[in-house]
């Protein structure tokens, strides 16, 4: 058979064919993995489907990230979400944190909301900055540094009161940490 233009061009065609075919599958079983009862396949199923850029994965990510009761599972969602910039995703990571289900798992999620901006949600961040446990109040305050857009100046002016009463009773180094949310907040103040 001679090859020509017409012949090569009929090959790719089949050849991407094949290999959309194959994305497709590869697709649906991370969907399926994410859905299933075997934990670690969820969690690298949601972590595969943010490295591969499935956008369209995003309902399943958020409808993983409220259905489960796994931690990991939920931390992975959430992270796969922050990857892919879904909108929906940041206000179900917000949504979490206000939820008592997450208490103890707050570090990863916070971590999530690093890649957003959380200049609308500075008061729930003041509010996990005064937080007793140490990576929880350490990532709050990562993200009030990194906070771009604007705030009202009398909701800085609240999250500055409850910094000031924590600050009334905090000692040694959770006095130090205080201090510099009350200082980034102060500088937000002045920019207002």
């Amino acid at each position: 058979m001679e090859v020509t233009r017409a012949t090569t061009a009929m090959m790719c065609t089949e050849g991407d064919a094949m290999s959309n075919t194959g994305a497709v599958d590869h697709y649906r079983e991370l969907l399926r993995q994410l859905q299933g009862v075997v934990l670690d396949d969820a969690v690298r199923a949601a972590r595969k489907l943010a490295s591969g850029h499935h956008l369209e994965a995003v309902p399943e990510l958020i409808a993983t990230l409220r259905a489960t009761e796994h931690y990991r599972l939920r931390n992975a969602a959430a992270i796969a979400l922050a990857d892919l910039g879904s909108k929906e995703g940041k206000d179900e990571i917000v949504s979490l944190l206000k939820d008592k289900i997450t208490l103890d798992h707050r570090g990863s999620l916070l971590y999530a909301l690093e890649s957003y901006d959380c200049s609308d949600v500075i008061d729930l961040m003041v509010e996990l900055a005064c937080d007793e446990n140490f990576e929880v109040s350490r990532q709050a305050l990562v993200i009030m540094k990194s906070i771009r857009g604007p705030i009202e100046a009398t909701k800085l002016d609240d999250c500055l009161r409850k910094i000031d009463s924590a600050l009334a009773d905090a000692s040694g180094d959770e006095k130090l940490f205080l201090s510099e949310a009350g200082e980034i907040l102060r500088k937000q103040r002045k920019a207002c």
